[in-house]
Formats: C-alpha cells, structure tokens, sequence
C-alpha cells in the first residue's frame, strides 16, 4: 500500500480548445481595457467633437424627423457626453477585467473563473443600457457584445467538465 508521501498530485490536462477560448479571452479582454482607458481619458475630445458633428447634422435630423424616419443621430446625440462617456469606460473596464481575471482562472483549470467571466460578460453588455439609457442605438450596439458574450459562455460551459475544484493558490 502507498503512503501519502509516494501519491503525487497531477493537475487536469487543459484541452487545446480552451487554450484557444482563453488565449482569445486574454486578447479581447486586454484590447478592451485599453479601449476603455483611451476612452475615459478622451471623453473631453469626443464630446467635442460629437457636438460638431451634431450642429452640421441638423438639417438632416428635421428631414428625418419630417419624413417619420428613425432618428438615430438624434439618438446618439445623448450618448457623446464626456461624464457618460467616463461612467461607460469605467464601467466596462471592470467588466474586461472581470473576464480576464475569469480566463486566467479557466485557463488555470478552475472552475470559478467561469462565473468570474459569466459576472463580466453580464456587466459588458448592461453596461451601455444603465449609462445611456434605452434607446434604439445601445439596442444595436449591445447586440454584438451580447451575442460573442454568449457563444464564448456556451464553449466554456462544455469545458466545465474537464475542470476540477482546487485551492486558488498552490
């Protein structure tokens, strides 16, 4: 019989697919946070910008709003205003984190980092709505976000299987 001393401890084999998931993970979360850094810091400049824009826009909105159109440049008119634009980057900068802090955990084979990156992918895509408001434009752009956040989910949830419950330090 063997003591305890002779039984080695050998950690689950990370299949090549979830090295993928988390390395794709890693890539996106880490572009994200830069965006939304870069984002924060430029809100003045964008806002700027934004309202130039808007004022030569504005015949065009009457047109549209003539013909009974959908006014989605009217829509994003609210959504350029520096202190959203910052509540927006700060926000979805601890969703990016949560989901890389969750893709380091998966690709450590522990099972938490799912719902680590369930919780950020949750915040990424509520994130716009809570800002900005509802209308049709963040309905577009959560669309995406929402959509990749779920597929990404669907694949690590089939590789939850192949992860074991460990300490979170070793």
């Amino acid at each position: 019989m063997e003591s305890l001393k002779d039984v080695t401890y050998v950690p689950p084999q990370r299949s090549a697919f979830l090295t993928v998931l988390c390395v794709l993970t890693f890539l996106g979360s880490c572009y994200q946070i830069i965006t939304s850094v870069t984002t924060y810091f430029a809100a003045d400049r964008v806002e700027e910008i934004a309202q130039r824009n808007f004022k030569n826009n504005e015949k065009r909105i009457e047109e549209s709003k003539q013909r009974r159109r959908p006014i989605f440049l009217k829509d994003a008119e609210g959504m350029v205003e520096a202190n959203k634009l910052r509540q927006n980057s700060t926000l979805m900068l601890v969703a990016n984190l949560l989901t890389l802090i969750g893709g380091i955990f998966m690709f450590r084979m522990k099972p938490l980092g799912f719902w680590i990156y369930v919780v950020g992918t949750i915040v990424g895509v509520i994130t716009p709505t809570l800002v900005f408001g509802n209308n049709s434009l963040i309905g577009l752009v959560t669309l995406g976000p929402a959509f990749i956040g779920l597929v990404f989910i669907v694949m690590y949830a089939f590789n939850l299987k192949d992860m074991k419950p460990q300490p979170l330090y070793e």
